[in-house]
């Protein structure tokens, strides 16, 4: 098989994989599949994300100023913006109304900054918080408002 794309981050894209095969007799086919790479990161109020596909917005949710998100397992988070001195980012969901925080930590920022939050069932705030070693560079809040549903 031969890669024939690149994944851009924050981008919703259709992308054309083609896979290229050979029998015994060295005689050569080709499978063409196209895959839709949703947006995970872009988290905003008024919308509902299945498994990485907003769908919405939906009135209720925006007057509400909150966001649902159903994934399989963890929750994807980018942040697509850091800065090039950081040396590691930590992501941390803090429930809106029991307080806890869970958070986990990317320490290899030359192929992004992503993580997975595995989170129980939930409101969170989500807050990206960059480091240069120990000092702090910036936080950002991804999204302030967010019923997540891992299933």
């Amino acid at each position: 098989y031969k890669w024939l794309c690149d994944r851009h981050y924050n981008k919703q894209q259709w992308k054309h994989i083609i896979a290229k095969v050979y029998d015994y007799a060295g005689h050569e086919y080709e499978y063409n599949i196209y895959v839709f790479f949703g947006v995970p990161n872009e988290y905003q109020p008024g919308y509902v994300y299945l498994f990485g596909n907003p769908y919405g917005p939906f009135n209720l949710l925006s007057i509400l100023n909150y966001a649902i998100a159903i994934e399989q397992n963890s929750l994807p988070v980018i942040l697509s913006n850091f800065n090039e001195n950081a040396t590691h980012v930590d992501f941390v969901a803090k429930q809106r109304f029991r307080g806890a925080e869970f958070s986990c930590r990317d320490d290899d920022l030359t192929d992004g900054c992503s993580c997975e939050m595995n989170i129980p069932f939930g409101i969170y705030s989500i807050t990206a918080k960059e480091y240069y070693n120990s000092n702090l560079l910036d936080e950002h809040t991804l999204i302030s408002k967010i019923l997540v549903l891992l299933i």
